[in-house]
């Protein structure tokens, strides 16, 4: 209620309807309301009303309880009447109970300080009253937009967004969490945050993704973009990276410190007892097997057919380079050939190597020289260059010459036997 040193604020009154018709001389007890819907009063002083032109006395001419108003004296039939329902603080309710009564419709300054009890109600928000707020289910809001459900809000704070996109300009942020924990920042309008349904996944698509820390010049962590790819510790931090397996705490380990990539082990204190394989910056790679028998240490297989083709095998102080020679895989074998006639025309070589500055002498074949005469010992083509030039040099594996080797000192003992027995 208004009164010396309190103003009125605007929108803080409500006109009541128009009850006179129900004057009829004798009656004494009115309801009130506001569009037709019921209102309920706190306190007598809340209403200004106006008795054929003439204002009454709260509590003398006429008395409220709840949304009934008591003349003292019946009104003649007929008269005139008018009143406002000014806003208190011990409130006022507008409660549609009258069955008739679908809708409380509010417009203009139609709205007090009160309560506004819409229990069941809609809240039609437009003309064509297909815009509009409901709390149909206990402890939720649902907001309808255009005939269809946009958005809900529950008592444990879900906000839900039931179809369309949550919006925002460049300059817009999303905070969520005390104290703003989680920011959302989009910079750009590619810059979305999608989940599509029935997949069980989140899609971030953005021109860059960043995970940095708090620095005032932050160190990214992570960087992942269209030009770079994915990038950790961008910049050169030292930092590690580790992935856990099942049974491994370190079963891929970048230490960041020492420039090293391990596979296996305890982490960057691992020591040489410890099983793993090491990949050093300067192209190093090392392997520790733990061992005291033969073990493999690696293995070789045809991908086309699943056939093993070799191994590299290591026992407790040694190590064997084996290629498969199983009988199995072999057919048309041939132990009659002659091997000293093709040896003899190997031409065993002294060198040495151009970017060697000591020039020290190694013995040794020219790649070209054997490929005529042991042909799968020698890969690659004579004088072969690549796009720019560079020479694809020829490659020998001298261990194919050994069989060459071996049958040739067999032809030789033979021929020393039949000398001696001559």
């Amino acid at each position: 209620m208004a009164y010396i040193g309190r103003q009125n604020l605007g929108g803080a009154y409500r006109q009541l309807d128009d009850i006179s018709s129900g004057f009829d001389g004798s009656d004494t007890t009115h309801t009130m309301q506001v569009n037709s819907a019921n209102v309920t009063v706190g306190d007598v002083n809340q209403i200004i009303l106006s008795l054929g032109g003439v204002i009454q006395k709260p509590g003398t001419d006429f008395t409220v309880s709840g949304s009934v108003l008591t003349f003292t004296t019946a009104p003649a039939a007929n008269t005139s009447f008018f009143a406002v329902l000014l806003g208190s603080d011990n409130g006022g309710t507008v409660t549609p109970t009258d069955s008739s009564v679908t809708s409380a419709k509010l417009s203009g300054n139609l709205v007090t300080p009160g309560t506004l009890d819409l229990n069941g109600q809609e809240l039609i928000l437009d003309a064509d009253a297909d815009t509009s707020i409901t709390a149909d289910t206990d402890d939720q809001i649902d907001f309808k937009i255009a005939g269809s459900d946009k958005l809900s809000i529950t008592s444990a704070g879900t906000l839900s967004l039931t179809s369309g996109n949550l919006e925002m300009d460049d300059t817009q942020e999303i905070r969520l969490g005390t104290g703003n924990d989680l920011v959302i920042n989009f910079t750009g309008s590619d810059s979305v945050i999608d989940h599509t349904p029935g997949s069980g996944g989140l899609y971030i698509r953005a021109d860059a993704i960043l995970m940095q820390d708090s620095q005032s010049t932050p160190n990214q962590f992570v960087r992942m973009d269209q030009g770079s790819g994915v990038i950790f510790n961008d910049g050169s931090l030292d930092h590690d990276f580790r992935v856990e397996s099942n049974g491994a705490e370190y079963a891929l380990f970048v230490d960041g410190g020492n420039d090293v990539v391990m596979f296996g082990g305890t982490g960057s204190g691992s020591g040489t007892s410890t099983a793993r394989s090491v990949m050093y910056s300067s192209g190093h790679i090392y392997q520790f097997v733990a061992t005291n028998s033969t073990t493999d240490i690696q293995r070789f297989y045809n991908a086309d057919t699943g056939s093993e083709i070799g191994s590299i095998e290591g026992a407790s102080s040694s190590t064997a380079f084996r290629t498969s020679s199983d009988y199995r895989l072999k057919e048309n074998v041939d132990y009659d050939w002659d091997a000293t006639t093709r040896l003899k025309q190997l031409k065993p070589a002294r060198f040495n190597w151009i970017v060697d500055d000591t020039n020290t002498p190694v013995d040794g074949f020219l790649a070209h020289e054997v490929s005529s005469i042991v042909p799968e010992a020698v890969g690659g083509e004579k004088d072969a260059v690549d796009d720019e030039g560079k020479i694809i040099p020829q490659g020998i594996d001298q261990s194919k010459l050994v069989p060459l080797m071996v049958k040739t000192i067999q032809e030789l003992e033979a021929r020393i036997k039949t000398l001696e027995s001559a």
